[in-house]
Formats: C-alpha cells, structure tokens, sequence
C-alpha cells in the first residue's frame, strides 16, 4: 500500500473535540509520513523488519520494540511517553510472572494465566532465567500444565546457566534422584556444591548429605558436619537435626549428648515435629541432661496429635503405665488406637491386651484376638505370645493348642521370654502336640538366661527331679536361689523344702523355717501369685 494509505490507517480513532487526540493524532500521521523509526531513526519500511502500532499512534520497527522491551526500564512511548502494555519492559514482565504465579499458587488467579504470561516473556526472551524457572517449576509440580519432569529439567537448565542458584539446586535435587532423566549423584554434589557457594538456604544441607552417605564421591562425615553446623547456623531446621543426630552419636568428630539436646529443643521450638520426637526420648531417657518424664510425656503428646504413629505409641504406652504423670487408660486407648490402625504392631499388642482386660474402655475379647492378629502378622513377638495365650485358654473364639504352639514358638524365636516359658510348659506336659521335656528344659533355660523368674523356679525343680536330663540338686539349688532374690514365692517355699529334707546337704531346719516364713510373708502380700 502507498505511504498515505499507511499513514491514514496509522491515525487512532479519537474525537474530533479533543483538541489534545487531535494533536496525537496529526504528530502520528507526521510521523507515518516521513517513514522514519522514532528509536533508530531508519526508515520504516526496510527489508525483512515488521513495523509495530502502539496505540498512540506511534510507529517504530518490531525489532527496535523488541530491544526497547529487553533493555528499557519503562513500558511508554519513546516519542510521547504514553503508556502501552506491548512496550512491557522484560523487568516488568518479570515482576508479573512473580506476581501470577503467587496468585495461581494461592487460587487466586489461573495458573493458565500465568503459564500464558511465561510464554510471551519467554518468546521474547528466551533465556529469561526468572521465566525459565517459574515455568520449571509449574512443569515440575504440574501447575496449570500437565506434569513433565523432563521439561521441567530442561528448563531449571537454561536458569542454572543463567545464575539462578534456585534452579542449581533443583537440578541436583533432580539429578540425585533421578527425576526427570538419568540419575547422576556425581553431578548432584556438583550443582549443590554451586548453589551453597552462592547462598542458596538448602544447599549446604543437601550437600552435607552427600557428604554424610557419600552420595556422588568419597564418604566425609567431618565434612558433613561442618556443613550441618553452618546449615544449622543458617536456621535450616533439617540441618539442626541431622546434627543432633550426628552429636548424639559421635559421628563426624566427639560425642556430644549435652549440645544434642539443645540442638533437638531447637528443632522443636521451630515446628520439626522429627525433632520433637528425638527431644522426647533424650527426656525420657536422661541423656543429655536430667531425665524428665513429664514433659517428655508433652513433647510425645504434641507430635501424636500432630499425627505421627511413632509418638502415638510412645504416649499411648505412657499413659498406659503412668509414665511422666498420672495412669490415663482412656487416653492411651485412643492414642494406641490411632498408632494401630496405621500398622504399628507394638501398638496393636497394647492395645489388644487393653481390650482383654477392659483397660479404658469395655473388655472385648473378640476385638482383641482380632487386633493380636494383625500385630502377630506385623511382627511382634509379644502380640504373637498374648495371642498364643488366647489361642491356648479359647479367649475370642475358638480353643486351639496347636495354634497356641505355633504361635509361642514363632514369639520364642523373637525374643519372647513369656513365650518360652509357656512352650517350655507346653512341652513339659505334651499340650498342643508330643509331649518333650528334654525340649522343655532348653526352652526354660533359654528363658531363664533372659532373667525370667518363672522359668528359675519351673527349671530348678526339673533339675531337681531329673525331668528333660540329669539330675542336679545343686543346681537345682542355685536356681531356686535366683528366683528367691527376685522375689519368687515359689523359690522360697521350695527353698525352705530343700534345707528340711537336706535336699543337696545336710538338713538346718533354721534356715528352712527362714525361706517358709518369707514365702508365707510373700503369700500374705501377693495372694494372687500364690501356686494352688
């Protein structure tokens, strides 16, 4: 088209009684006539270049827009300082990415809004690091777009190799995990190594964990916890436990359960609820400083309520027992409910035992066999002994002695010392299966290593007797002795047989009326333990 053609096509509609468009409105026209670019002051029309309107009327050359956007401070007209959002000064533009983002983020505006507003500041920048990491991380948490770990990681590559110490530490987030491409621990250690010398807050964290599991190079626990400390010192929460961790037990240099403690009163004065925890157990178990179960009891009872399993079964059993306060069964009902119901099978033994004996609630035997079993299949011994009790005496349904055995010698082999003992005695008198008192005896003997009383007393008069091997009254003797000490009736009564018979030695009916008289005291005291 002619000159003139373009110059009236130029000229904005305006109203003929504004005396200040009519002036715009013939300085545009001027301008359009002469053909002449108000930034470079080429003429308009040259080969290969686009020509751009503003809306005062303004004509300039794409590519002088475009530069005039990238490096210009202002979003006005060069001629006439009118503002025009096609003149959005990249610094603009990035301060609405920031600003949209945090809306999307928030629900206040579209996440497709901003991911629209990325695009055009990407088109005319294409290495924008702020538009490159913002659009990365939308991609990475699929923010408006459908997720793509693989574009996110690109893109978090053209902001590291623009400075942005953000996307460093993305990528060897990344790169140690294997998101988004192929793991690469070597190369993780590398971009968090840059984004802590640039003062990235997490970094030295995370490269304090390379360090510590030697992730990408030589295993460095000094190292490790030099990098901690000056994470910690940074007010990195994670960093203050992952050294309470370290200084508790001495790795990366001395041991140091006093500076743990305070470290962990930190992490839990912050809201690490990890941190609470650890702070809990160091109270409960004196370490660090003087044992203090009260508030060890408030420390568990926040992080459970907080919602973590583990805490709920400590406070659970604490209410339980009385620990750091008064006896509460109901509370520790509901918190070892809790801690059950999320898989904890420690837990789901306490809890079945409280409902067999009506402990906080009423007695449900049928509900407790229910719950043993799901902690005997979570692998606790003491579900599977306390359920092979229930098994054994028909508690919740049926009577099963062989279920019964089956379930003592799978709590023996864990450890169990209630267990052996009722296998020992199962053995001894062929319940649930042949009879076996050689068996009998090393399951008793295995029990009493463990420092079971019973199984002292049930053992010594096996010996005693010879049942399940030799004979050996002087061993009998030393069991009996044992048990005695610990405070077993029946170890004082056979005792004080033993010395009236001469059972093993001569007879002294003095110290026989001394172990009768302590066992008839004993008997007097606890009544119920006394054998029929």
């Amino acid at each position: 088209c002619s000159s003139a053609a373009f110059a009236c096509a130029a000229i904005p509609r305006l109203s003929q009684s504004s005396s200040e468009s009519l002036v715009l409105c013939m300085d545009a026209w001027s301008q359009s006539l002469d053909g002449e670019c108000g930034i470079c002051l080429s003429p308009l029309i040259l080969d290969g270049d686009g020509r751009q309107r503003l809306q005062c009327g303004h004509c300039f050359h794409e590519s002088c827009i475009e530069d005039l956007r990238r490096f210009g401070a202002q979003s006005l007209c060069p001629m006439c300082r009118a503002p025009d959002e096609q003149l959005s000064t990249i610094a603009d533009m990035q301060d609405e990415a920031m600003r949209l983002y945090v809306q999307a983020c928030r629900n206040v505006s579209t996440p497709e809004k901003c991911h629209a507003h990325l695009r055009r500041l990407l088109d005319l920048d294409q290495n924008n690091v702020c538009g490159n990491l913002i659009l990365g991380v939308m991609f990475s948490d699929g923010i408006g777009v459908e997720e793509d770990q693989n574009k996110a990681r690109g893109l978090f590559a053209k902001a590291d190799a623009g400075g942005s110490l953000f996307a460093s530490f993305n990528l060897g987030t990344m790169l140690l995990k294997g998101v988004g491409g192929e793991k690469d621990e070597k190369k993780a250690r590398e971009f968090f190594a840059k984004a802590d010398a640039g003062g990235h807050p997490d970094a030295c964290e995370w490269l304090g964990l390379m360090f510590l599991e030697g992730f990408g190079g030589e295993k460095n626990e000094k190292e490790a916890r030099e990098l901690y400390t000056k994470a910690d010192a940074g007010g990195n929460l994670n960093a203050t436990l992952s050294l309470g961790n370290m200084l508790l037990e001495g790795v990366g240099g001395e041991k140091d359960e006093t500076r743990a403690r305070e470290l962990f009163i930190t992490a839990d004065a912050g809201g690490n609820l990890t941190g609470s925890e650890h702070l809990g157990f160091m109270l409960l178990d004196g370490l660090g400083g003087e044992t203090d179960e009260k508030k060890a009891q408030e420390v568990f009872t926040k992080v459970a309520i907080a919602g973590n399993l583990d805490a709920c079964a400590q406070v659970g059993v604490m209410f339980l027992e009385g620990v750091g306060g008064e006896k509460d069964h109901r509370r520790a009902r509901e918190f070892l409910t809790k801690a059950h119901s999320g898989g904890d099978s420690n837990a789901g033994y306490f809890l079945g035992s409280m409902l067999l004996d009506g402990l906080g609630g009423d007695g449900d035997e049928k509900n407790a066999r229910e719950v043993l079993t799901k902690a005997d299949a979570g692998g606790s011994p003491s579900a599977s002994g306390l359920l092979g009790v229930m098994f054994l005496k028909g508690l919740g349904g049926k009577k099963d002695t062989e279920k019964a055995m089956e379930l003592f010698t799978k709590a023996d082999v864990g450890g169990n010392r209630d267990a052996s003992v009722l296998l020992g005695m199962m053995c001894l008198k062929g319940v649930g299966g042949t009879k076996d008192e050689k068996k009998a005896r090393q399951l008793l003997m295995k029990a009493d290593a463990g420092g079971d009383l019973s199984a002292s007393v049930i053992l010594g008069s096996m010996f005693l007797e010879g049942i399940g091997g030799k004979k050996d009254v002087k061993k009998a003797k030393e069991l009996f002795m044992k048990a005695d000490a610990g405070g077993s009736l029946d170890a004082s009564r056979a005792l004080g047989m033993m010395f009236l018979e001469g059972a093993g030695g001569e007879k002294d009916e003095k110290k026989a009326m001394e172990f009768l008289a302590k066992a008839g005291r004993r008997a007097r005291q606890y009544p119920c333990i006394c054998s029929p």
